[in-house]
C-alpha cells in the first residue's frame, strides 16, 4: 500500500486527515481513477506474500481471454504503472485469483486448471508402513 500512498501524496490526492480510517481506501480509489483516466483497466489485488503488499492486475487466470492487451499496449501500461507507483524495473509477476479458484474451478484457459485432487491417489512410500 505504501507505493499507492506515495503516488497519491505526490499527485496531491491525500486530502483526508492522517487519522481518517478511509484515508488509504480513498487514496487507492483516486490512484485507480488516475489509471482508468489513462485507459489502464487494472485492479489492486491483495496477495499473501512476504515480498509484496498487493499486485496491480491487468487480468487474472479467470478473465485473461477478455482483458489481456496486445504486447505493445501492455508494455505501455506497465511502464506507466511502474513510473507512477515507483516500482523501478520490477517485472510483471503471475498471481492466482483467489476468489475464482479451487479444485472444482475451471479456468477459461487449460493452463490454469488444477487437476481434481479428490481423484488422485498417492501411494504411501514409508519403510515403517506395513500393509495389512
Amino acid at each position: 500500500m505504501s507505493h499507492i500512498m506515495d503516488c497519491a501524496k505526490r499527485r496531491g490526492y491525500l486530502s483526508r486527515p492522517l487519522d481518517d480510517p478511509t484515508r488509504e481506501s480513498n487514496a487507492e480509489n483516486r490512484v485507480w481513477t488516475f489509471f482508468r483516466c489513462r485507459q489502464i483497466d487494472c485492479t489492486f489485488e491483495p496477495v499473501l506474500s512476504n515480498d509484496f503488499e498487493f499486485v496491480v492486475a491487468l487480468y487474472s487466470n479467470y478473465d485473461q481471454l477478455e482483458r489481456q492487451l496486445v504486447e505493445e499496449d501492455e508494455e505501455h501500461c506497465l511502464r506507466l504503472i511502474r513510473k507512477e507507483l515507483g516500482l523501478g524495473d520490477q517485472q510483471p509477476k503471475w498471481y492466482w485469483d483467489e476468489i475464482k479458484s479451487g479444485t472444482y474451478y475451471t479456468a477459461p484457459l487449460d493452463e490454469y486448471n488444477v487437476p481434481n485432487l479428490h481423484s488422485v491417489t498417492v501411494p504411501v512410500v514409508d519403510d515403517d508402513y506395513q500393509q495389512r
